[in-house]
């Protein structure tokens, strides 16, 4: 089953994400949709976290890949710095449930990665810093959704057979 993901982070071609991953030992993702089992992290979200010097337990930035089936892979990926998973509907409020402002070191991070857009044929001067950064919607039909923290939130009036997850 597929995950609609709610993310506040930023957006980059995939080209440049490979560029960055390659440069620092990893396999390019090719804009193929990561393939994991929560809650284990990807080796690409293990080194952002590692670069932003967020690699504690509670830190929720990652990296995500929109996919759908049937389609060619995608050309831009999202690193998250907050996310929320939504299983079939979800009433979202913004101010309590996402942060507002990214971690330190993630503009410096974007700057690195973006650099490697020159290398892709995407030319630095293509995309504007405003438009990387925002609150993106995507949907990975590769994901699996797991029931259990930190990928449910506590909410009230949870029905009866998730209560104690």
């Amino acid at each position: 089953m597929g995950v609609t993901t709610v993310l506040r982070g930023l957006r980059v071609p995939v080209a440049a994400l490979d560029g960055f991953l390659k440069a620092n030992g990893l396999m390019p993702t090719f804009g193929d949709p990561l393939i994991y089992s929560p809650p284990e992290l990807d080796p690409a979200s293990k080194l952002i976290r590692t670069k932003l010097g967020d690699d504690n337990v509670d830190s929720r930035t990652r990296l995500l890949i929109p996919s759908r089936r049937g389609q060619s892979s995608s050309d831009v990926a999202y690193i998250a710095y907050d996310w929320i998973a939504v299983l079939a509907q979800r009433q979202l409020n913004l101010a309590e449930e996402l942060l507002d402002w990214p971690p330190p070191g993630f503009a410096e991070l974007r700057d690195e990665i973006m650099r490697f857009a020159d290398d892709g044929g995407f030319g630095s001067g293509q995309y504007k810093v405003e438009d990387l950064s925002g609150l993106f919607v995507i949907i990975d039909d590769y994901a699996c959704f797991s029931l259990t923290e930190p990928y449910l939130r506590k909410v009230r009036n949870l029905p009866r057979r998730f209560r104690g997850i």
